[in-house]
Order: structure tokens, then C-alpha cells, then sequence
């Protein structure tokens, strides 16, 4: 079981990051927090804070695209298929 969280933390910090990426690569604005890098170490430090504010904060902006769960786990497998 604490595995599973353990998972589901990382996953979830992950996917901030990735997500975070896309939006500035396709020249959205992040806010208050402008890098991803900056959204991606709030939630691993304090992540039921950041986690939550990230979801709100960016579901009413325009969505350059919605991850689906296949494309979450490729983001997530990526770096471990490059070693």
C-alpha cells in the first residue's frame, strides 16, 4: 500500500512537470509560478498544497491538450526508456 502513494506521488509530481512544459512551450502563461521546474519542487515538498493548486488553477485556461492516461505514462516511462 504505501508503495501504491509513494507511485501515485511521484506520478502526479511528473505530470505537473510535463504538463507545465507543454503549456509554456505553446506559450501559455503559468501563474503565480511561471516554470515548471518551480511547479514540479512545490508539489514534491508540499504537495497537498501545489498538487490541488495546479489542477485549479489551470483547468479554466485553455488546455492545449488534456493527457489521457496512455499519454501520462509515456511521459512517465520516457526517461527510463533513455537509460
Amino acid at each position: 500500500m504505501y508503495f501504491i502513494v509513494v507511485l501515485v506521488f511521484f506520478a502526479t509530481c511528473i505530470w505537473v512537470f510535463t504538463d507545465a512544459k507543454s503549456r509554456v512551450a505553446a506559450g501559455e502563461r503559468l501563474e503565480p509560478i511561471e516554470s515548471p521546474w518551480g511547479w514540479f519542487w512545490g508539489c514534491f515538498l508540499l504537495w497537498i498544497v501545489f498538487f490541488p493548486w495546479y489542477l485549479i488553477r489551470n483547468s479554466n485556461s485553455k488546455a492545449v491538450t488534456k493527457p489521457t492516461l496512455t499519454r501520462i505514462v509515456e511521459q512517465i516511462s520516457e526517461p527510463l526508456n533513455r537509460q
